[in-house]
């Protein structure tokens, strides 16, 4: 099962550590200007990131907080937020602190008019 927890962005402070996924893959991207086949070394960089950064934790035995995730939706990348996020989730607690608006398992990046979003319908995702 899917282990996928969001929560509001603020709540999300100092109570886990995370990774800024958004400036990472900035960077990574801005170093590889000029080159082929950016979006697939993205989405194999991603890869490494989420799996390098895994925090073991006692309560929930292993878990990855990802702030500013944006970047992931940027069309030039070609990425899939949801099956990013989805597939990690299968065996690593995926932490969202989300700013956007949320309605039912659908975060928006900023509003629901936003025409980028992340749908968990098909998850066991967790809003708090």
């Amino acid at each position: 099962r899917h282990k996928i927890i969001v929560v509001r962005y603020n709540d999300c402070d100092d109570s886990f550590k995370s990774i800024n996924i958004g400036r990472m893959v900035a960077e990574f991207v801005r170093s590889k200007q000029g080159e082929e086949r950016i979006p697939f070394q993205t989405k194999d960089y991603i890869t490494k990131i989420l799996n390098e950064n895994i925090v073991a934790d006692d309560v929930l035995k292993q878990y990855i907080c990802l702030k500013n995730i944006g970047i992931l939706f940027e069309k030039e990348l070609g990425l899939d937020p949801t099956s990013i996020i989805t597939n990690f989730s299968r065996n690593t607690v995926v932490i969202l602190p989300w700013s956007g608006e949320i309605r039912n398992k659908t975060l928006f990046l900023n509003t629901a008019e936003s025409n980028y979003s992340i749908k968990f319908e098909q998850t066991n995702a967790i809003i708090i």
